[in-house]
């Protein structure tokens, strides 16, 4: 004899599968998280920074421009 599939089994598959989903990507946004806490994207670089400083206060001398930067980055 046959076992008949009942709705509510259905319904509970389908939220343990969603479930099993969510925790996934749960846990790939935690290690993405944590690696970019450990080691941050930046793309405010030396070479980026000093032209835009330049073009902006023509007067200022080498040593400013350093600590610019370094304070920007």
């Amino acid at each position: 004899m046959a076992r008949r599939v009942y709705f509510r089994e259905i319904y509970f598959y389908l939220i343990c599968l969603v479930a099993i989903i969510i925790f996934i990507v749960g846990i790939v946004m935690a290690y993405d998280g944590a690696i970019d806490y450990l080691r941050p994207t930046t793309y405010m670089t030396r070479s980026s920074l000093i032209p835009m400083y330049q073009e902006m206060q023509r007067d200022l001398t080498d040593e400013e421009l350093d600590e610019l930067v370094e304070e920007e980055i």
